[in-house]
C-alpha cells in the first residue's frame, strides 16, 4: 500500500518532503481530537494517508489557489494542502468512499 501511495504522490506536483510533512500534520491534528485509530472507530493511520494522497492527486487542479500562499516554499505548499484537505473533507458526502486513481 505504501508503494502505491508513494507512486501516486510522485505523479503529482507534491514532493516527498511536502507530502510527509502534510501527512504528519494531519495525523497529529486527528490524534489531538481523538479522531485517530480504530479504538475510537475512526480512520487509522493508513486511512489518513490515503485521504492526504487524494488531496495530492487533486493538487494540480488547485494550482489557482497557490497565489494566496507562499508560492515557492515547502511551507506554502503544506499550508495549501492542509487548507484543501479541510475544505475537501468538510464537504465530503460521507460515507462515499475515497478513490485514488
Amino acid at each position: 500500500t505504501c508503494m502505491i501511495i508513494r507512486n501516486l504522490v510522485s505523479q503529482s506536483n507534491v514532493s516527498h518532503a511536502e507530502f510527509s510533512k502534510f501527512v504528519i500534520l494531519v495525523k497529529r491534528w486527528a490524534q489531538a481530537r481523538n479522531l485517530y485509530g480504530k479504538n475510537y472507530c475512526c480512520p487509522s493511520g493508513i486511512a489518513w494517508t490515503i485521504m492526504c494522497a487524494c488531496v495530492c492527486q487533486k493538487f494540480p487542479l488547485l494550482q489557482a489557489h497557490k497565489s494566496k500562499f507562499e508560492e515557492d516554499t515547502e511551507e506554502g505548499t503544506t499550508i495549501m494542502l492542509l487548507t484543501c484537505f479541510f475544505k475537501l473533507f468538510s464537504k465530503w458526502t460521507w460515507p462515499n468512499p475515497i478513490f485514488l486513481t
